[in-house]
C-alpha cells in the first residue's frame, strides 16, 4: 500500500476489527434490520386504512380484530419489531431501558395516517442520522480522512438553526475559518 503510514496503523486495525466483529458491526447490523423492519411497518400502517378520528380508529381495529381480520396483529408484530431493534440501535450509545421502551409506545395502530407516517418519518430521519455518523466514524478511523473532532456539515446547519432560534448568537468568523480548514 502506497499510502501506508505505520503510526496510523495499530489505530486502523483496531477499528477494523471493531466494524468487523465489534459493537459498530453490531450497531450497523441492528440498523440495517432496523429499516427493513420500518419499511414493514410503513407497509403495516397503511394497510389499516385507518382515518383521523384515533377513536373511531381504536373502535374499529379492535372489531376487525375480532371479527379474524389479520392488519392490527400484522402491524403490532411489525411494531415490536421495530421498537426491540430501535432499542438495540440506541442501546449502543447508552439508551436506557426506559428510553428503548418509549419507542413502542409512540406507535399506535389507531393512529392517524398523518400521525403514523410522521412518527415512522421521523424514526426514519434518527436512524439515517445514525446511519451517517456510523459512516463518519468509518471514514476519520479506517480511511484517516477528516478531522475526527469535526461536527457533519448537515448537522452544523441544523446545530446552527436550532442555536439562533434560542437567541444565541451566530459563531463568529475566526470559527467558520477554523471549521473550514478541517475539510
Amino acid at each position: 500500500n502506497p499510502n501506508f503510514e505505520g503510526g496510523k496503523y495499530t489505530a486502523r486495525a483496531a477499528a477494523m476489527r471493531t466494524f468487523a466483529s465489534g459493537p459498530e458491526a453490531r450497531n450497523v447490523t441492528a440498523l440495517n434490520t432496523v429499516i427493513g423492519h420500518l419499511g414493514t411497518l410503513d407497509e403495516a400502517a397503511t394497510a389499516l386504512s385507518n382515518n383521523d378520528m384515533r377513536l373511531f380508529n381504536a373502535v374499529a381495529n379492535r372489531i376487525a380484530t375480532e371479527t379474524g381480520d389479520p392488519r392490527v396483529q400484522n402491524f403490532d408484530t411489525a411494531k415490536q419489531a421495530v421498537a426491540e431493534e430501535t432499542m438495540r440501535v440506541f442501546r449502543q450509545v447508552g439508551a436506557s431501558e426506559s428510553e428503548a421502551k418509549a419507542w413502542g409506545e409512540r406507535i399506535t395502530s389507531s393512529g392517524s395516517p398523518q400521525q403514523l407516517r410522521g412518527v415512522i418519518g421521523t424514526l426514519g430521519k434518527l436512524l439515517d442520522s445514525r446511519v451517517e455518523a456510523i459512516g463518519q466514524q468509518y471514514e476519520r478511523t479506517i480511511n484517516q480522512r477528516g478531522n475526527p473532532a469535526r461536527v457533519d456539515p448537515a448537522n452544523r446547519e441544523k446545530l446552527d438553526k436550532l442555536i439562533n432560534q434560542g437567541g444565541a448568537p451566530n459563531w463568529d468568523a475566526a470559527k467558520e475559518q477554523r471549521y473550514q480548514e478541517e475539510f
